[in-house]
């Protein structure tokens, strides 16, 4: 049980956490809540809620006589469960679905970091994740958590539907740090398809699908259309076999922000060799990343084509035309058949949706080109005057 309390000495509130009354009197729930308190007063990190203070009523002055209680940070918020409920079984937009997934990267972060001091938390789900009205993230509730390896408490520990086929089974000694990918998993296939893995039921059946019933494949079942890489990072998190799962969150935190950076959110276009994809003095409203083939950008300079630059894959053009809000100031034409990432001026204004790496990233490539086309008007002025002048060889 959770109160709101005020912490007299430092005049601010916080969060009391105790056992049921029904509790006070035994031993191993006694011990359990001891345990949480002592494991997450060993994580040090701005996505746990930090434990102030561990004691016992002794002389039942708030709670019952003998209670155990510890104290901490008063996290004020909402779920990410309640969050997902607003979007359950609706398409995602590139914002509401970057914003969800910088929340699961956050507890991401907070997990590996429990982990790398040989915490695992056992009880991921959306209803312990809270998320504040600031972007803070915090990974409640390490009630059942566990030191790597242990025997502890009951076996069988977590919430259907979001715990690993080990914890299932209720093997504790099998329970590691990939059990707790699963869960993460879980909550991203949840983000993704608005249900958990298996389907609503008692225990018993969501136990049984848990150890004997394949999960359906996200993309499958979602009432949008789920990028394939982020379909496949889910279900390599849900793999039953702990071994086929990535194999820390840390690997798992890598793929989903490797996804972030993929451009997922940009349409793709296609064009054949030979192909004009801007044209020098036409309005530029979008920029373009080459994601296959090769591309030359060049100027006419009295009729004759002055080539500036060769691109490949991951280049960057037409973006001083968006930024500047000027026309284009070269032609970009296709050297063989070429892919491209097409990013419209108004996703640019937005650095949340976009991130703030791929402002800084473009911003950074658009000041190197604005570079570039300086010395090529530079370029333009001396063959201009070396075409004009009769003495020049050329003008011979």
């Amino acid at each position: 049980m959770v109160h709101a309390a005020i912490d007299l000495h430092l005049d601010t509130e916080v969060a009391l956490k105790t056992l049921h009354p029904a509790g006070v009197g035994d031993p191993a729930a006694r011990e359990q809540l001891i345990e949480e308190a002592r494991l997450t007063a060993k994580l040090d990190h701005p996505g746990i809620v930090p434990v102030h203070d561990l004691g016992e009523d002794e002389q039942g002055r708030m709670l019952e006589r003998g209670a155990v209680f510890f104290t901490m940070k008063k996290v004020e918020g909402t779920t990410l469960a309640d969050l997902l409920d607003k979007t359950r079984g609706s398409a995602r937009s590139p914002k509401e679905l970057f914003d969800q997934l910088q929340i699961l990267l956050r507890v991401c972060d907070a997990v590996a970091f429990a982990h790398s001091r040989g915490v695992i938390h056992r009880d991921i789900k959306p209803a312990n994740i809270m998320v504040g009205s600031f972007g803070q993230v915090h990974l409640m509730d390490w009630g059942v958590a566990s030191v790597v390896g242990a025997q502890r408490g009951a076996a069988f520990a977590g919430t259907l539907p979001y715990m690993s086929p080990e914890q299932a089974r209720g093997e504790a000694g099998c329970v590691d740090e990939r059990s707790d990918v699963f869960s993460i998993g879980a909550v991203l296939y949840e983000l993704l398809a608005g249900r958990p893995p298996y389907e609503t039921g008692d225990s018993q059946s969501l136990r049984f699908k848990a150890l004997m019933c394949q999960i359906a494949d996200v993309r499958s079942i979602a009432a949008w259309r789920v990028p394939a890489r982020l379909g496949a990072i889910a279900m390599k998190a849900l793999s039953k076999d702990p071994a086929q799962r990535h194999p820390s969150v840390l690997a798992l935190e890598g793929e989903l922000e490797e996804f972030m950076r993929s451009g997922w959110q940009f349409p793709r276009r296609r064009f054949a060799k030979g192909e004009r994809i801007v044209v020098e003095s036409e309005p530029g409203s979008a920029a373009y990343v080459i994601v296959e083939g090769r591309c030359r950008a060049f100027k006419m300079v009295d009729g004759t084509a002055i080539e500036l630059r060769t691109m490949g894959e991951g280049e960057v053009f037409g973006e001083t035309a968006v930024f500047a809000e000027q026309p284009r100031t070269a032609t970009v034409e296709a050297m063989d058949d070429v892919t491209v990432l097409e990013i419209t001026k108004d996703f640019f204004a937005d650095d949340e949706v976009v991130g703030y790496w791929m402002g800084r990233f473009v911003r950074a490539l658009a000041e190197r080109f604005c570079e570039r086309d300086a010395r090529a008007a530079e370029l333009e002025q001396q063959l201009h005057k070396a075409t004009s002048d009769p003495t020049s060889p050329r003008g011979a």
